[in-house]
């Protein structure tokens, strides 16, 4: 199962970017592997679980880096793991540094609290602007709080489209699209950086944030207007020592169609890892 925390129905209909829009042309693609430092033969088991209203799907899978830099996905059965498929190990997320639509940002020296330490920033305000018609543009809004003095997991955050990066200095970031039939608008804070958590029988560093994000969507389905509307709060857990980097992703929200709303719940754990020691 793919999980965009709550607008996973949403992500069904986003646009696709290459991998070279994505990578920024070939820019950051060491940040962009998170399996990359992890040898040959390392693993994980991921369980995963979501709800739309009364209905339920889980699963459990085991990540297992092949010859040759690959990462396998093993879905568990009656007979045990057997692979599913086979998937590359970067992050598909999108970095404004790397996109001439968005241009040179506005910086601002900022300080920034996180879990009682103040730390130096800058923020970084970038601004995509469009006219598609004649009363009509697109607009869009990144915003990064970048500290050099931090080195966080490179991971990203679920939107409409390709998932935003959230590179290993972002300490908060923000993002605001307002188009003619999209609007959409979330924040990521990093609560905690050093936090210590248990996986498995294993005691490792994280760092840990708070997603909020509401939208709404308007689009056709077979002739009939279909308006959307999303809102929800997750916290995402990641860690450098941990293969692909995502240790925990929980939370929820409503998700309303056309006047008709359902609750909605994602959860996504590593229980157990194990990375090979090199040779």
């Amino acid at each position: 199962m793919k999980y965009k925390w709550i607008l996973f129905i949403a992500a069904l209909f986003a646009p696709i970017l290459s991998m070279a829009q994505i990578m920024g042309g070939g820019k950051n693609v060491k940040e962009l592997d998170t399996w990359g430092a992890f040898p040959e033969g390392s693993w994980k088991i991921v369980k995963e679980e979501q709800s739309f209203g009364v209905k339920k799907q889980s699963s459990t899978s085991k990540y297992f880096k092949a010859e040759g830099g690959k990462v396998d996905v093993f879905d568990k059965s009656e007979n045990g793991f057997e692979l599913k498929r086979n998937q590359t190990h970067f992050l598909s997320g999108f970095d404004p540094r790397n996109s001439k639509d968005f241009g040179k940002p506005v910086v601002e020296k900022v300080k920034l609290t996180v879990d009682g330490k103040n730390y130096d920033c800058d923020l970084e305000t970038y601004t995509f602007l469009k006219k598609v018609t004649e009363t009509e543009s697109k607009k869009t809004v990144i915003k990064y709080w970048r500290c050099k003095d931090v080195l966080l997991p490179y991971r990203t955050v679920g939107k409409k489209g390709p998932d935003l990066a959230l590179g290993q200095h972002v300490l908060k970031a923000y993002f605001k699209n307002d188009f003619p039939k999209l609007k959409e608008e979330a924040t990521v804070e990093v609560v905690k950086i050093n936090d210590k958590q248990k996986v498995g029988d294993q005691v490792i560093s994280c760092c840990v944030e708070n997603i909020s994000q509401v939208m709404e969507h308007t689009r056709s389905r077979r002739g009939v207007t279909v308006r959307m509307k999303a809102a929800g709060k997750l916290v995402q857990i990641t860690s450098r020592d941990v293969p692909g980097h995502l240790v925990k992703l929980e939370g929820g929200g409503t998700l309303t169609e056309n006047g008709k709303e359902s609750q909605v719940s994602i959860l996504k754990e590593v229980t157990e890892f194990k990375v090979i020691k090199s040779r």
